[in-house]
């Protein structure tokens, strides 16, 4: 879950500045703020959050489908013909097939639960 705050709203279109988070590593590094854009109508602070099941699918589109893209390209050309070369090539391929399989998954799938107050 992320806070944000909602810097301008205009029609049932809201920016919201998302608050810079350190990572949990020594917490010392502090990134620059970043906006999205939202359909939601409330102002001030709110909570942002992806249900699990869209964590999922993103992690599915982003991650599995290249990499199984890859080791199949792998294997493909590893078995039709025996060498380490078409191996390769088959493996960049796959990965490359697999990349263009994922599709761009827009801000639909941000929830905003609630607005927290006293932040």
């Amino acid at each position: 879950m992320m806070l944000g705050r909602v810097v301008e709203t205009t029609g049932n279109l809201s920016v919201i500045e998302l608050e810079p988070q350190a990572c949990h590593g020594c917490r010392q590094c502090r990134p620059s703020p970043r906006t999205v854009e939202l359909r939601i109508e409330r102002e001030g602070v709110v909570q942002l959050s992806i249900a699990p099941q869209k964590q999922l699918l993103l992690i599915m589109h982003s991650l599995l489908l290249p990499l199984a893209g890859f080791v199949l390209g792998s294997l493909c050309g590893s078995l039709l013909l025996n060498g380490d070369g078409v191996a390769i090539v088959g493996g960049v391929l796959g990965l490359s097939a697999g990349v263009l399989c994922c599709r761009t998954l827009d801000m639909s799938l941000v929830n905003c639960d609630e607005v927290v107050e006293n932040v």
